[in-house]
This record gives C-alpha cells, sequence and structure tokens, in this order.
C-alpha cells in the first residue's frame, strides 16, 4: 500500500524581505498486507475409518488493487460586484466522495472538488479576494474483476492543480479556469468463507498429524457517520481585529479510538486556521490557528473492546459567522469511518500420515462411564476413547 502524506503547518517567520523560514511536520500513514498461501488439505483419503473435523472461518480477501486518475476541469466567471483578478495568490482542493455505484466490471464514482481561491484584485489598493467553489465530478474506474457484492475503498489526493486567469466578453480579467489531477487508490475486497481441517484420527490406527497456525482478519463491522461542532473563537492577544476574514481552513487530527460493547468512542483535534484583514489602509493580512478538541461516539455493531478498529477522519464542511471584530463562531462538519476487525487463528492440518501402527480395542472395558469436563465436547471424547461421535450419540 502506498504511504500518505500530509503536513501541518507549525509556525512561520519573514526573515527578510525574500525569505520566509517555515517549520512544518510532516504526518505519513502507512498501510500493509501481508500475503501468504496456505497449504491446506482438502480431502484425506487412503485411511481406514478415518474422522475428520472440519471448521469454517470468514474473512477479508484482497481481490485487486488499482490506481486511477481523473481531470476536472470548470471554469468561473465573477459576480459583477467583484474586482477584477490580478493574480491568483491561494488556490487550495480538496477531493470528497459523495458516493459510488458498482456494477460487474466497473465503478461509478461521484464527487465533489471542494475549491478555496484566494486572488489580488487589479484595483489601487491591491486587495484580496475570496473565492469559494464546489465542483461535482462523475469518474468510471473499469476494472475487470469487480463485482456488485464486493467492498470498495477508495482514497483520493489532489496531485496538482492549474489555474488560468482570462477575459469575460466585457474585456475584464474575471474567468477563473481550473483543472485538477485527481489521483485515486482503489482496493477491491471480498468477504471469503472457507472450509479448514482441523482436526483428524481413526480408531483403529494412529495418525501423524502435521498442523500450521493461520491469522486472519474477520471484519466484524463498519460504519460512517457525521458530527457538528460549533466553537467560537477569540482573535489572541497581540493580533490585531478582524475588519474581513479572507479564507478559513481546517484539520482533523484523530488523538484515540477506543471500542465497548457495539461503541467506538473517538477522540480528535480540529485545527483551525483564519486569514483575515484587520480594520484600517494599508494593513498586511493576518493569520491565527486555534485548536478544538471534540469527542464522538459511533455505533458499531458486533464491536467488543478486545478487536482492533481503524478509524479516519475528515472534514465535510466549515463555515464561519463573523460575531464581532474580536469573535469568529466557526462550525466544523466532521466525518468520520471505522472498520472493526477481530483476528482469528486457527491451527489447520497441512498434512496426515498413518503411522503403521494399529489401536487394539478389544483390550478396552465393554463399557465406560465418563464425567463431562469443562471445555469437552462429542469430538474430544471420541477422539480420546477410539470411537466416534456417532456411536457417542447413539
Amino acid at each position: 500500500f502506498p504511504t500518505r502524506r500530509s503536513s501541518d503547518l507549525i509556525e512561520f517567520e519573514k526573515l527578510n524581505e525574500r525569505k520566509i523560514g517555515v517549520k512544518a511536520v510532516v504526518n505519513l500513514l502507512g498501510k500493509s498486507r501481508t500475503i501468504f498461501e496456505i497449504d491446506a488439505l482438502k480431502e484425506i483419503q487412503g485411511i481406514e475409518n478415518l474422522q475428520v473435523l472440519r471448521e469454517s472461518v470468514s474473512y477479508q480477501e484482497q481481490v485487486q488493487s488499482a490506481q486511477s486518475e481523473a481531470i476536472v476541469r470548470e471554469s468561473f466567471e465573477l459576480s459583477q460586484d467583484m474586482p477584477e483578478i490580478k493574480e491568483i495568490v491561494q488556490c487550495n482542493v480538496n477531493a470528497v466522495e459523495k458516493e459510488k455505484e458498482i456494477t460487474d466490471g466497473k465503478i461509478a464514482l461521484s464527487g465533489l472538488l471542494k475549491t478555496n481561491v484566494i486572488y489580488v484584485a487589479d484595483d489601487d489598493d491591491y486587495s484580496l479576494h475570496f473565492l469559494k467553489y464546489e465542483i461535482p465530478f462523475t469518474h468510471f474506474i473499469e476494472l475487470e474483476q469487480v463485482q456488485r457484492d464486493m467492498d470498495v475503498e477508495i482514497s483520493m489526493k489532489i496531485s496538482d492543480v492549474y489555474t488560468d486567469v482570462k477575459n469575460n466578453v466585457d474585456e475584464e480579467r474575471k474567468i477563473l479556469d481550473l483543472e485538477a489531477d485527481v489521483q485515486m487508490e482503489v482496493a477491491l475486497n471480498r468477504m471469503e468463507q472457507k472450509e479448514f481441517i482441523v482436526d483428524a484420527y481413526s480408531p483403529s490406527c494412529s495418525l501423524s498429524l502435521e498442523t500450521q497456525k493461520i491469522a486472519l482478519d474477520q471484519i466484524i463491522g463498519k460504519n460512517s457517520s457525521n458530527t457538528m461542532i460549533k466553537e467560537t473563537l477569540e482573535v489572541p492577544s497581540g493580533k490585531r481585529n478582524i475588519d474581513k476574514i479572507f479564507s478559513l481552513n481546517g484539520k482533523v487530527f484523530l488523538t484515540d479510538s477506543m471500542l465497548s460493547d457495539g461503541k467506538n468512542h473517538i477522540e480528535g483535534v480540529a485545527s483551525v486556521t483564519i486569514l483575515y484583514m484587520p480594520p484600517g489602509n494599508n494593513i498586511e493580512a493576518q493569520s491565527f490557528s486555534q485548536e478544538i478538541p471534540f469527542r464522538h461516539t459511533m455505533d458499531t455493531e458486533g464491536a467488543k473492546s478486545d478487536m482492533e478498529v481503524e478509524t479516519e477522519l475528515h472534514i465535510d464542511d466549515i463555515d464561519y459567522n463573523l460575531i464581532n471584530p474580536d469573535q469568529v463562531e466557526v462550525r466544523l462538519n466532521i466525518g468520520a469511518s471505522s472498520i472493526v476487525r477481530k483476528k482469528v487463528e486457527k491451527e489447520i492440518l497441512i498434512n496426515v500420515e498413518d503411522t503403521g501402527e494399529t489401536i487394539d480395542i478389544s483390550k478396552k472395558p465393554s463399557i465406560t462411564v465418563y464425567f463431562i469436563q469443562p471445555g469437552d465436547t462429542l469430538w474430544k471424547i471420541a477422539k480420546r476413547y477410539h470411537t466416534t461421535v456417532e456411536e457417542l450419540m447413539n
């Protein structure tokens, strides 16, 4: 699996008129899968009066992984009350999955590109302005092995964004052309159920058994939900008051995810950065960041505290309301998705041989009285006393 990267700005400082010093933390998230082959026995032949114990195990198998790319293009024309564009300062694009439809051989993905643009106006003050757009897109992924009943995981990231400013019919620089390169990682998973031979014996002869321990991930449940966070942020001391907000950006981080009976208890932190203009003329733009801790509980059927959980968080939407020059109310719609897994370990038979030693049961007592012990099964008792489960039941 590829490594997912994200970076978080810690602090910056102006070194001189041409340089800015930046300190940042780069977050790396990597996933790996172990691919192994099992030489399991399907049938055992050539042994007299053989008794076989089979057990079924369900697990998730990755059928195929692939990459896909979508180029999304869109043009926007600024409204009449917006000034012309002199230069694009910043263009942030985030890809969000809305829904996907799976058919045999094809995946139809519907998504949104959430776009935030800051530009310098072509006016006397070179004023800054903020634009916010949502670009819907549909992308088709053709994969030979995909089937309707499969579980499909798609992760998206924006690799490149290109912008170009053009004139409208009035010869004003008010048309913004945008092109985004959306890279996708696709994983096809399927629930499998296989039957393994886990034990064998013969009442009439001694057998040599060779076993192998296997560990499989069993998916107990999946779920996704959203939580709304509302918080009032105050301009830190030492910063000037707010006259106009240019942009509001946010990132969300998972700090803890704990399971209890049927629940996933999530703790996280949302980091919000506000870029704004203070009141007055010839004033530089300022920004500040604040962290908002939050908790969210997600229902996950079948979850137990001893199981493993994989939780991912993302921001679906972010909005604000300027209460006064010192306070901003921010609203974040945070999406959470989780997969609960249980590790299943089994001892399976990979080889059975007849040692050639026969078992003489003629010297055994005609009647054996046995008191059931904790953990006993009919199979264990029958094997211990060289008989069969059918004879015990009769």
